[in-house]
């Protein structure tokens, strides 16, 4: 995939487009991901990575509670309007630690 920077809605971006959000540049797209297999690869991918499956990765009752509220439905937009998403409210093992308009 094009390098982008660590904005995880920047890496979906360029997962299902496969176009750089720097130069617009179409890099392989033949390897083109669906919205859903982007966002497992920040989900539930990022979870096993660091050996946290079990834990982490899925809203699921005994997990730990982290998620992110978006400001719309990355399932039901256009693959360009993904780089515009943006967190309203960041939870932390339970906790808020980002509100957009705090």
């Amino acid at each position: 995939a094009p390098i982008e920077q660590v904005n995880p809605f920047l890496g979906i971006y360029s997962a299902v487009t496969r176009r750089s959000f720097i130069d617009g540049v179409c890099y392989m797209p033949e390897e083109r991901l669906t919205v859903y297999e982007a966002v497992s690869l920040f989900t539930t991918g990022s979870a096993y990575a660091i050996g946290k499956e079990a834990k982490r990765g899925q809203i699921t009752k005994g997990y730990e509670a982290d998620f992110t509220i978006l400001d719309r439905n990355m399932f039901e937009i256009e693959a360009e309007e993904i780089k515009e998403v943006q967190a309203e409210m960041t939870v932390i093992d339970g906790q808020v630690v980002y509100r957009k308009d705090a």
